[in-house]
C-alpha cells in the first residue's frame, strides 16, 4: 500500500497516536497545551492536525523549546564563526597567544633598554657616577612596575622581612 505524502501532511489524534507511539489521550493533552496547536481542519467526527506542528509539540513540549528558534540561533552561531575565520585569514584578526608573545617580547625588550640607560650614562656623561646611576635606576624600576600595576617589588621584600604591614603605615594620621 502506497502513502502518498498529501496524505501525511495532516493527521487526526488516532493518527497522532500511532505515529507517536504515545497513548491518544497523551497526544490529546500535549496539544492542548499552551500554546495551543490549532487543527486545520475539523469534519465533525475528528480534528485533522498539521503533522510538523504536531509532532514537534508531541516529542518537544512546551518546554520553552523553539525549532525554529534553535535553527536561527545555530545558523548565527556558524555565520560568526565563518566570519572569524575569514577575518583571520585576511589577517584582520591574531590569535591571542600570538599577541601575547609577540607584545611580551617587545614589553622585555623595552624594559631591557630603559634600565640600560644609567649604565650607559655612566659610560657617556662626564662626571655621571655610580652612586647617581642607582638612584636614577631605582626610578626607572618604579615608572615600570607602576605601568605593569605592581608595587615595588624591592619594598615588598624589606616589609616582609621586618614583618611590617604595608597596608597599615600612616593610617593613624590624619
Amino acid at each position: 500500500m502506497t502513502t502518498h505524502r498529501r496524505a501525511l501532511a495532516t493527521l487526526n489524534l488516532t493518527q497522532l497516536a500511532e505515529a507517536s507511539g504515545r497513548d491518544r489521550e497523551t497526544v490529546r493533552k500535549a496539544l492542548s497545551k499552551a500554546p495551543v496547536i490549532e487543527p486545520v481542519r475539523t469534519d465533525g467526527r475528528s480534528i485533522v492536525y498539521s503533522a510538523p506542528a504536531a509532532l514537534e509539540r508531541v516529542f518537544c513540549g512546551t518546554d520553552g523549546f523553539d525549532l525554529t528558534a534553535e535553527r536561527a540561533r545555530l545558523a548565527h552561531e556558524q555565520a560568526n564563526g565563518q566570519a572569524f575565520k575569514n577575518a583571520e585569514l585576511r589577517d584582520e584578526l591574531i590569535r591571542r597567544e600570538d599577541a601575547e608573545n609577540t607584545w611580551s617580547a617587545h614589553i622585555a625588550a623595552c624594559r631591557t633598554k630603559l634600565r640600560a640607560i644609567p649604565k650607559r650614562l655612566i659610560v657617556t656623561v662626564p662626571g655621571f657616577t655610580r652612586s647617581m646611576a642607582l638612584p636614577a635606576l631605582r626610578e626607572i624600576d618604579a615608572a615600570l612596575n607602576a605601568l605593569a600595576g605592581e608595587a615595588s617589588p624591592r619594598r615588598k621584600a624589606r616589609g616582609r622581612r621586618s614583618g611590617r604591614k604595608n597596608s597599615t603605615a600612616g593610617a593613624g594620621r590624619a
